[in-house]
């Protein structure tokens, strides 16, 4: 527990919040949760894309853990439509600053976590109005992600959005980056290295933990014991470029190797477009099954051999910090990626997995990893510590409480520029 001058009420705006047995990223729960059990008090505003409301309720509210969540009805999911999803966004955001003043007398602190990027512009309205401290939290780096990718293409929205990042920036008390690979961003654009901090999205080492032996659980999925299984838990999105290691299951079996199989667990806009891509290589040894939750799909963490993270390649993707990445690790796996950057360095250091640039050198070394047991077993082990280590969510937790409580106690505050 932490002194009583040290604890803050904080007000955590975040958008896509994901309850525990939820199928998204619970990254902010167990942020949260842990804040509360250090001595914070935490409040969640967030929309309820992982909440079931009652039609006839536009707001919501509910508690799990000490944690009060305050809900909009306001779906969200990864397969609207670009015009549906812009629409969640805008009444989010309209929501959101229309119920400030609720807030006026219970906090001290306003985290705000994005995507998408208005929940920026929303923490320095509340920052503004309670006269409070606001901290950004920066999971993907808008607008530079959908710029680079193509997806925004008007120059006038484009120069719009970069102000907007630029007076979020400029406004925040601190800034929280999820990766060390967004550190040269920020400093490339102007931000001095005092305002913002890694701290790593991280895993629950224990929720995501190896098993001595996978044989009983691969009994209980009814999955055969001789089967290298390399897994993809995740969003199937344009982002992911999930056909490359489709292409790389193809290239496996045209080499006459039947006991490796590819899991694709997840959804997205993708899903049924790779779906159809696979069938179309009438390929044996690719498997896709639907988005579950963190509680089931730990258990193909433990019964897997590979886990794989894969994104298109745009450099600014190479900054990512996927949860699939970190809970890998606390798995055990060792893990292939399909591009270069900060988890390169970080995967190939501790000598736990491979970046892969080409379909047939992923295949080598998938093919390589189940045909060599110690070299896997020493892989799976730097695995495991590599997490243990660096990627512990408790630890990060407590990282942030100390920052929280260092940053916010100055009566100073920041006001939108």
């Amino acid at each position: 527990m932490i002194k009583n001058s040290d604890r803050r009420n904080i007000l955590l705006i975040h958008q896509h919040f994901c309850p525990p047995g939820g199928f998204g990223n619970n990254r902010s729960f167990e942020i949260a949760k842990s804040l509360t059990e250090a001595g914070h008090r935490v409040t969640i505003l967030t929309g309820s894309g992982n909440f079931n409301i009652q039609p006839d309720t536009l707001f919501s509210t509910q508690s799990t853990n000490g944690i009060q969540i305050d809900c909009i009805r306001i779906k969200y999911d990864h397969h609207m439509s670009y015009v549906r999803r812009m629409y969640a966004f805008a009444s989010f955001f309209i929501l959101s600053c229309l119920r400030v003043f609720r807030y006026k007398k219970s906090t001290d602190v306003i985290y705000a976590v994005s995507t998408p990027l208005s929940i920026g512009v929303i923490g320095l309205w509340y920052q503004c109005i309670l006269r409070k401290p606001m901290f950004f939290e920066i999971g993907d780096l808008w607008p530079d992600v959908p710029v680079q990718m193509g997806i925004v293409k008007n120059t006038l929205l484009i120069r719009f959005l970069y102000w907007m990042e630029q007076k979020i920036y400029a406004g925040s008390r601190h800034i929280i980056l999820l990766s060390e690979g967004m550190r040269a961003y920020m400093l490339k654009k102007g931000i001095p290295a005092e305002k913002f901090s890694v701290l790593y999205n991280g895993t629950n080492i224990h929720q995501f933990s190896p098993v001595a032996g996978k044989e009983a659980l691969r009994k209980q999925y009814n999955i055969p014991i001789e089967q290298f299984i390399v897994l993809y838990a995740g969003t199937m999105g344009v982002a992911n470029r999930l056909e490359f290691f489709v292409d790389a299951a193809a290239h496996i079996e045209a080499l006459g190797n039947t006991s490796i199989c590819f899991y694709f667990i997840g959804g997205g806009n993708r899903l049924d477009a790779m779906k159809k891509y696979a069938a179309q290589k009438n390929l044996s040894s690719v498997l896709f099954l639907d988005s579950m939750s963190k509680d089931l799909v730990s258990d193909y963490f433990r019964l897997a051999d590979i886990g794989i993270v894969s994104f298109a390649p745009f450099d600014i993707l190479e900054t990512n910090s996927a949860n699939k990445y970190y809970d890998y690790l606390a798995s055990g796996l060792p893990v292939l990626i399909n591009y270069e950057g900060w988890q390169k360095i970080a995967i190939e250091d501790a000598h736990c997995g491979y970046s892969v640039t080409d379909v047939e050198t992923a295949g080598a070394k998938i093919i390589q990893l189940s045909q060599q047991p110690e070299e896997y077993s020493t892989m799976s082990a730097n695995a495991r510590v590599l997490a243990e280590d660096q990627y512990d969510r408790n630890i990060i937790a407590m990282q942030l409480s100390l920052l929280i409580s260092q940053q916010s106690s100055s009566e100073a505050y920041n006001r939108i520029v």
